[in-house]
């Protein structure tokens, strides 16, 4: 169901009952997803703030 506009549907409605209920909303996501980084700035999301995760190879 990819490029169905699925994903961004779901996320903005998230994103405005998150807002309407608490004022803010947050979100993270692994840098080498760039499906969804192109969702989220699609619909206004910036990058404020980046985190390093390191696990055991």
């Amino acid at each position: 169901y990819r490029g169905r506009g699925y994903g961004g549907a779901l996320t903005a409605r998230m994103t405005a009952d998150g807002v309407a209920e608490h004022g803010l909303v947050t979100l993270g996501l692994y840098d080498d997803n760039a499906g969804a980084r192109r969702v989220y700035e699609r619909l206004g999301f910036a990058v404020a703030h980046e985190v390093e995760t390191w696990r055991p190879s």
